[in-house]
């Protein structure tokens, strides 16, 4: 379940180890039972049986980009992952560490596609349904659908098993990992500017927001943005929609981490004269 506290206070100094506030996710117990493959591992009971499914599927946006899965285990020292999915552009993913961002760049849908052809009838049929009503939910008010669906489900009860439906996802899945190459690049970054980075995390409440932190009408057709963190003794995932006019603390500290990521001149999450640029040194 997740676990909400207090604020507790940023503290930090040269001999002392970062301190984050209470909140998040704990760890799985032990790793050997987690997939590996499942990102936001200490979510998937928590979301609907809908979101968590697709969340499952995650791992086909991250292995390209050769990211692992910071949510199975703690790390040895703090990261943080921003992930930014424009609607008709390439994903950006922006990973702060102590002393070092890197950006990775690039389009892994490509990779992917969907051949039916791999499928009997019947297989394709029930995918269909699966990917247009899952999980089946026969409450709904519609006579004819509700007959309908009762009696697919009558007939095949595999319809209600989420590993029938990902078995049949899997087996239509075609893959041409050729097709995708991403660019990436680090930028150096001092002590003070990664500590601005954590200062304004904590501060902006992200240990105890929500999974989905919508502060205005979710718009599919809209930027999207995420920020995960691993803070070696526990993991969260914030997901959030670009809004206009935002001026919350969880939007000025994500475009803190795109301003020091050179990125303020393609993202802007907030106005500019809601938050503070930072300046970013080189080797």
């Amino acid at each position: 379940m997740r676990i909400l506290f207090f604020f507790a206070p940023f503290l930090f100094s040269c001999n002392q180890p970062l301190i984050f506030p209470q909140g998040g996710y704990e760890f799985p117990s032990g790793t050997a039972d987690a997939d590996s493959n499942y990102y936001y591992y200490p979510i998937k009971d928590i979301v609907s049986k809908k979101d968590s499914f697709q969340i499952s599927e995650y791992h086909l946006f991250y292995r390209p980009f050769n990211e692992p899965n910071i949510s199975i285990e703690p790390l040895k020292t703090p990261v943080f992952r921003l992930v930014y999915l424009p609607a008709f552009k390439k994903p950006i993913i922006i990973i702060v560490s102590e002393a070092q961002i890197t950006v990775k760049e690039g389009d892994p849908s490509i990779i992917y596609t969907e051949d039916s052809t791999k499928l009997n009838s019947i297989e394709n049929t029930h995918l269909a349904l699966l990917n247009h009503r899952y999980p089946i939910d026969t409450t709904i008010e519609s006579p004819w659908l509700k007959a309908y669906l009762d009696s697919m489900i009558k007939k095949y009860p595999q319809l209600l098993d989420v590993t029938y439906y990902k078995s049949l996802k899997e087996k239509a899945l075609t893959i041409d990992s050729n097709k995708f190459e991403y660019s990436s690049k680090q930028l150096n970054i001092s002590s003070s500017q990664y500590n601005d980075i954590i200062k304004a995390i904590n501060s902006s409440g992200y240990w105890s927001l929500p999974y989905e932190n919508y502060t205005c009408a979710a718009s599919y057709d809209g930027d999207g943005y995420s920020l995960e963190a691993n803070s070696n003794s526990r993991y969260n995932i914030v997901v959030a929609y670009w809004c206009p006019n935002d001026t919350t603390a969880f939007a000025k500290a994500c475009q803190k981490i795109i301003d020091l990521a050179q990125l303020n001149k393609r993202i802007r999450l907030v106005s500019k004269t809601t938050v503070d640029t930072i300046k970013v040194t080189h080797d």
